[in-house]
């Protein structure tokens, strides 16, 4: 019944492996619930463990043996107690020429920029007509251009900015 129950599985398997293009080896010991005759899979490529098991085993009755290749590699130089105390007045005076990275400053918002604009009409109230007809022109292509990057939100936005 087991062996029946797995040959199901693997074909399963086999069919949703297929539908993505992929291709999977699988490593089965001897056990008596794996199937025999895989060549019906077309996807997935049974191979048995028994020459693994046999080579591990005689690795482990021999031993593990370790090279020791990286004995013999330089990790760290030998510093002296100049070349350590140049090293540090060296760092600590590079310090003071690194400026601070500043984060980008955000882009401003359509109604922030708005109310921006009203309060450079409020600034320049003058009896300047021409200043008096350009602040609604502005204002109308700002409405304008917010509107047009305005968006609805989605539910993936609001988790994002969370």
């Amino acid at each position: 019944m087991t062996c029946s129950l797995f040959q199901e599985f693997f074909s399963y398997m086999d069919s949703k492996i297929g539908c993505r293009n992929r291709k999977v080896i699988l490593f089965l010991d001897n056990c008596s619930a794996h199937p025999k005759a895989t060549t019906s899979l077309r996807n997935v490529k049974v191979v048995d463990c028994d020459e693994l098991n046999s080579a591990m085993e005689t690795v482990g009755a021999n031993g593990i043996a370790y090279a020791s290749v990286d004995d013999v590699v330089v990790t760290a130089a030998v510093l002296s107690i100049d070349d350590i105390v140049a090293e540090c007045a060296g760092a600590c005076s590079s310090d003071d020429e690194v400026e601070e990275e500043q984060p980008p400053e955000p882009e401003p918002t359509s109604p922030s920029a708005v109310a921006a604009l009203d309060l450079l009409r409020r600034y320049a109230r003058s009896d300047d007509a021409e200043t008096q007809m350009a602040l609604p022109v502005l204002k109308k292509h700002l409405v304008l251009l917010g509107r047009d990057k305005m968006r609805q939100a989605t539910l993936h936005d609001f988790f994002e900015r969370r």
